[in-house]
């Protein structure tokens, strides 16, 4: 597609980067302290859900996402535990 963008004379770059299209440098600073990995890929995703009207399903073998959804959004989470007996009540809630 980029080539169909040059041949229309519709300025673009040769790489594509979300940060650079809608990312904002201080959000991203703060993430970064609040313990965000500092990779394009981790800065990628978190642009995405931060300008998300749903959550998205977070697949986070090592618990880095999991860190900085908490120390970001920590007063408005509600955590809860397939193991928990109102499980499905609270999730209703």
């Amino acid at each position: 597609w980029v080539g169909l963008v040059k041949e229309q004379g519709i300025p673009a770059s040769a790489e594509f980067s979300l940060q650079e299209v809608v990312g904002e440098p201080i959000k991203i600073r703060q993430w970064t302290i609040d313990k965000l990995p500092n990779d394009m890929v981790s800065i990628d995703n978190a642009i995405i859900l931060t300008n998300s009207n749903r959550w998205p399903l977070m697949i986070d073998p090592q618990i880095q996402g999991n860190k900085w959804v908490k120390n970001t959004h920590g007063d408005q989470l509600k955590i809860l535990r397939l193991s928990q007996s109102d499980y499905a009540r609270m999730l209703e809630a």
